[in-house]
């Protein structure tokens, strides 16, 4: 992959017990006392993608997965960054569309929710786990729906290595970190959380400063494991 922009340094132990990026807390739908667990994730996901892949008839039907949308448009109507900075983030956004279009021709497609945070992910006392809020729901790589959890691993240390082992584990040893399309998949992740900050940014000072906390982070002028706070 280019290398235009930061790669995470090596995962690091520990967790910091902040906000999901551009996120407050969880739907109403989440009860407030659960945390997704590692299996509940793993479950999730594994229903969601199990599918698609016997029913190519409904894989061709169903909208391709739109992992860019409404990032250029932030970035070209924000505000509160330097020409310079708008710069940077085009030629990001630029080089992660090329990326990107490389390796969703590779990788195998199957219907994917397409923003599968752990606060889209409703967690009942009594019942299976439930993905909510489709917006984002199309055909596109697996991958992309395994990357927040992944992330939050790599980048953030919102999970500790044992909890991303028995995430590991669960989903049949398959190893996101070790994956070459890995970055370009956490980083336009990360792009699409900074897009976030900037639409707030436009109206709010406290959002104008987490877009350019969040921007040095990606830039690579803060290593992580990053502390990006929900507004």
């Amino acid at each position: 992959m280019a290398g235009h922009h930061r790669r995470a340094g090596s995962p690091r132990p520990g967790r910091h017990r902040t906000a999901h990026a551009g996120r407050g807390s969880a739907r109403h739908l989440v009860d407030p006392a659960s945390r997704p667990s590692t299996g509940d994730r793993r479950r999730t996901r594994s229903s969601a993608q199990a599918g698609p892949r016997a029913d190519r008839a409904r894989v061709t039907a169903a909208p391709a997965a739109r992992p860019f949308s409404g990032v250029d448009a932030a970035i070209a109507h924000a505000t509160t960054i330097t020409e310079r900075d708008r710069a940077w983030l085009d030629r990001l956004l630029a080089g992660l569309r090329s990326e990107y279009a490389v390796l969703q021709d590779t990788l195998p497609r199957c219907v994917i929710h397409g923003d599968a945070w752990q606060g889209n992910l409703a967690v009942p006392r009594d019942g299976a786990p439930t993905l909510v809020d489709l917006d984002h729901f199309g055909i596109g790589p697996r991958e992309w729906d395994l990357a927040p959890f992944t992330v939050d691993y790599t980048d953030f240390s919102r999970i500790t290595a044992a909890e991303y082992g028995e995430f590991v584990a669960a989903y049949g040893g398959y190893d996101m970190t070790t994956q070459p399309y890995y970055r370009t998949l956490a980083t336009t992740m990360e792009l699409r959380w900074i897009a976030f900050a900037l639409r707030k940014a436009n109206s709010d000072p406290h959002a104008a400063l987490e877009a350019r906390h969040r921007l040095a982070c990606l830039r690579g002028d803060i290593e992580p494991p990053w502390r990006w706070t929900a507004f």
